[in-house]
């Protein structure tokens, strides 16, 4: 399923040193000073870098706290994912 674009414009291409660069529209503009480029044919596309990293370490957490099921106390009653804090001086544990 297709999605009508939210811009569709040209832009600029233009050389800056050695590299080719495209002058984005204001429209267009990234609020990141990095992106992904994705090249598919003659088709390419820019993205805010770690938009996919975020994407896949999500499902893949997800799938492990899935296949793990509910966290089980471990000997002594502790849960294993209740951390205590201790002080740094030596002193004891503060308590909430």
């Amino acid at each position: 399923m297709s999605r009508e674009p939210d811009y569709k414009g040209t832009a600029e291409v233009f050389w800056s040193g050695g590299s080719q660069a495209v002058r984005l529209p204001a429209q267009c503009r990234f609020e990141t000073t990095e992106v992904e480029i994705i090249k598919v044919g003659n088709e390419v596309t820019l993205r805010p870098r770690g938009q996919e990293l975020a994407r896949l370490v999500r499902f893949r957490l997800a799938r492990l706290l899935a296949a793990a099921g509910p966290a089980q106390p471990r000997r002594g009653g502790r849960h294993p994912l209740n951390v205590q804090s201790r002080a740094i001086s030596g002193a004891s544990p503060r308590r909430a």
